[in-house]
């Protein structure tokens, strides 16, 4: 039996960026967003990264970690209101990250 949803639709096709350990990336700013996706499909490729959600800025300093770790080799389904206030920082250097949009629900 599978257990992928048969109610989620693909909306657009992928985008790829990369995220570094200088500067934070604002996802919506990096992805057109389709007016009607309401899920995202985020893979995070090669290094993980830190996302914030409510509208602080993630960092690496080591006295002031801040921000959820998103793992390397891993992928991750958000919300449209999560995704665009998503920022993301690379923790051990350059992550690929690939985001595919969809409509429907989980």
């Amino acid at each position: 039996m599978s257990t992928t949803p048969k109610n989620i639709g693909v909306l657009d096709t992928m985008d790829n960026f990369n995220v570094t350990t200088g500067s934070a990336v604002t996802l919506s700013s990096v992805v057109t967003i389709n007016r009607d996706a309401n899920l995202y499909f985020v893979d995070i490729a090669d290094n993980d990264v830190r996302v914030t959600f409510d509208g602080s800025t993630p960092s690496n300093t080591v006295d002031s970690e801040v921000g959820h770790v998103l793992k390397a080799g891993r992928d991750y389904l958000m919300y449209a209101g999560m995704f665009k206030t998503a920022k993301l920082l690379g923790i051990g250097g350059t992550a690929k990250i690939a985001v595919t949009q969809l409509n429907g629900y989980a």
